[in-house]
């Protein structure tokens, strides 16, 4: 999870501040994920939505689209069947025939879309097949220090009241303007209408139903019950829990007979709340709310 780079300066000047005469050495980190987590799929919604609304003359081929895929074996099958079976069996096809355009072709589609593509793949892969979540507890405490006024002034620091819909549009639009030297109009945050008022009201009946199940369903994102759970169980709170009583079990019991090592104790205490804390959340059906909703409304 990268936080944005005006979350990241308003904390180092903060933390100046905060921490410049005071006799000690702090280490601070610009997290993001444990205290206004996103998902991937806001990240692949928002992003091709800009790209499709605004394509590059840069773009080799028509079609837009990004698959994300969380299974190596998986994603390595349909990369292969996909993309380098496609480009080698074209490739081998021009050099049968002896074209040097076709080969010339053949050797770009290779270089440009399969290896760059699979280069792009794998340096993401990491945080596609791992779920990290990094506390935030001392963006907090920069938080704690300011006055209200002095939060008006360092507004990213607070991580929970960033728009990451139109963060991610924005950050498009930099890449579209900046780097590939193209204009295009800034987005506002409302530039793929998530309101409910406009021509979903002059045009259809049940509007609230249209917004809520096309695009509204994009704004509000229900977390999957293990994803609900892996961001309690990892909270420092919980972890400090685990930590205190592992270690006053394994001081209640050393040297008697049966007695383990601390460690062995937390892994005992994690299994029993992790199973604990499934227990207490329910996995939600955004079909069901929504319908619960708008009935009950």
């Amino acid at each position: 999870y990268i936080p944005p780079a005006d979350t990241v300066i308003d904390a180092i000047i903060v933390a100046n501040a905060v921490y410049a005469n005071k006799n000690q050495f702090e280490v601070m980190n610009s997290a993001v994920s444990g205290l206004s987590p996103y998902p991937w799929e806001l990240i692949e919604i928002e992003v091709m939505k800009f790209w499709r609304a605004n394509p590059t003359k840069h773009q080799i081929t028509k079609t837009i689209a990004w698959n994300m895929i969380d299974n190596k074996k998986w994603f390595e099958f349909r990369f292969g069947l996909e993309h380098k079976l496609p480009a080698a069996a074209y490739l081998k096809f021009a050099q049968l025939i002896k074209n040097k355009k076709m080969i010339q072709t053949a050797e770009k589609f290779k270089r440009l879309v399969v290896d760059r593509s699979y280069y792009i793949s794998s340096l993401y892969e990491h945080f596609f097949t791992n779920e990290l979540i990094y506390a935030g507890k001392k963006m907090d405490d920069l938080l704690n220090h300011l006055s209200e006024d002095e939060r008006k002034l360092f507004p990213a620091l607070n991580v929970r009241k960033i728009d990451f819909a139109h963060y991610f549009r924005v950050f498009a639009y930099g890449i579209r303007t900046f780097v590939l030297k193209e204009d295009t109009e800034f987005p506002s945050a409302e530039t793929f209408g998530n309101d409910i008022v406009g021509k979903y009201l002059e045009q259809y009946l049940f509007s609230d139903i249209v917004w809520a199940y096309r695009r509204g369903k994009n704004k509000f994102y229900i977390r999957h019950r293990d994803e609900v759970k892996s961001l309690i169980f990892s909270s420092k709170a919980v972890q400090n829990a685990i930590q205190n009583k592992a270690k006053v079990k394994a001081q209640k019991y050393a040297g008697r007979r049966g007695s383990k090592p601390m460690e062995v104790y937390r892994q005992e205490f994690e299994g029993e709340t992790s199973a604990l804390i499934y227990k207490m959340i329910s996995n939600m059906s955004r079909t069901a709310l929504s319908s619960t909703a708008w009935a009950a409304n």
